[in-house]
């Protein structure tokens, strides 16, 4: 598994770590962040190469700083 591989799934859980503990829904998640319910899914499942533009958007859904959220 690559590098690249295995950042995107450790970002993915954490995102979807965080959201769980706020007891929300993906759809309620992409709404707050203003990205498609999909784009959030991506992210989560790993699947993504997100803009830093997405993941801005994430990070401060998820009250987190962007170094916290990829770090």
């Amino acid at each position: 598994m690559s590098t690249v591989v295995r950042v995107a799934l450790l970002l993915g859980r954490r995102v979807r770590d965080r959201r769980e503990a706020s007891r929300r829904t993906q759809a309620e998640m992409a709404r707050l962040a203003g990205i498609p319910r999909a784009t959030w899914a991506h992210v989560e499942s790993g699947r993504a190469n997100p803009t830093l533009d997405t993941l801005l958007r994430v990070a401060r859904t998820l009250d987190l700083g962007l170094d916290e959220l990829v770090g």
